[in-house]
């Protein structure tokens, strides 16, 4: 299944493109653990991940996701 995903803040900084929005390929049935998975596998370091929200509802690890959705991935804010 393919899923879309927006890097937001720093994040798209780790991608070779800089790109900001990408199309995720996933297995079916997959939970945000494997698209967690995936981002690793991409360059985007896992502690730098806030949170993940699908309709500005956030989602933990065991949320199903589904064919089409429109995920955005917040940083965690830095600053001093």
């Amino acid at each position: 299944m393919k899923v879309k995903v927006k890097l937001l803040g720093h994040l798209p900084y780790y991608l070779k493109d800089k790109a900001e929005e990408l199309t995720v390929e996933l297995p079916p049935d997959s939970s945000l653990g494997e698209l967690f998975k995936t981002l690793k596998s991409l360059g985007v370091p896992l502690v730098d991940v806030e949170l993940v929200s699908r309709d500005g509802c956030r989602l933990d690890q065991a949320a199903a996701l589904n064919e089409g959705d429109y995920l955005e991935v917040l940083p965690i804010a830095s600053g001093g």
